[in-house]
């Protein structure tokens, strides 16, 4: 699961497409033994330019069955704002991966 706020779990992370652009999009990042996924996404449902949010997970393995979280799962740590607005989220995550990377 991806931890959406503190000990709250989302299942899944949605990818959503508008009618000209995808409104939502992610990239996987590995950073030596670390795993990370880059989740982003904006306002609106229309083809228009709009600032991004991506956020930033990386995968943590719990010790020792710590309670109340899963044995593996991917903890919120850092969301950041694009600094130009675009259309579709893979542009934004080409554009500024290295907000990211």
């Amino acid at each position: 699961g991806f931890e959406v706020k503190n000990i709250e779990f989302a299942p899944h992370l949605v990818l959503q497409t508008g009618a000209d652009c995808r409104l939502s999009g992610i990239r996987i990042v590995q950073r030596g033994d670390n795993l990370q996924v880059v989740y982003a996404e904006r306002p609106g449902m229309w083809a228009e330019s709009k600032i991004y949010t991506f956020t930033i997970y990386e995968l943590i393995k719990t010790v020792n069955g710590d309670v109340p979280y899963p044995d593996l799962y991917f903890k919120q740590v850092k969301k950041l704002n694009t600094k130009a607005s675009y259309c579709d989220a893979n542009n934004a995550l080409d554009k500024e991966s290295q907000l990211f990377l």
